[in-house]
């Protein structure tokens, strides 16, 4: 357990074969809204719903404008590539729906072009 400085937080390290117990001391006492925070991965309901095949490529775009590097061949590259743009993970559920992230991007698993 570490104290944050400067505050009366404290933050509280688990290890990963240890997450199967915790999760079972812990869940009957949180919040229904806070219980993803403990979920495995594979089931966290913020984790893409439309499965992608294996062989997805991303890409991205500024303002209809193709980003630079692109495409990338998994999520996971795509976010750390652009992580100085303030680009996360929480664009996967746009992929494909032309919704726009941060009000400019737009993310695609093929090449998109304006006609």
């Amino acid at each position: 357990m570490t104290k944050l400085k400067n505050s009366d937080q404290f933050i509280i390290y688990i290890r990963t074969d240890s997450m199967d117990k915790f999760r079972s001391l812990v869940k009957p006492y949180m919040h229904p809204t806070m219980k993803y925070k403990i979920l495995p991965p594979e089931t966290d309901p913020r984790v893409l719903s439309k499965p992608f095949p294996k062989a997805i490529q991303i890409w991205g775009y500024d303002k209809g404008e193709l980003i630079g590097g692109f495409p990338f061949s998994t999520i996971h590259q795509c976010v750390h590539a652009l992580k100085d743009l303030g680009i996360t993970k929480s664009f996967g559920p746009l992929i494909d729906t032309g919704k726009l992230f941060k009000k400019r991007y737009t993310f695609y698993s093929k090449p998109f072009h304006l006609e």
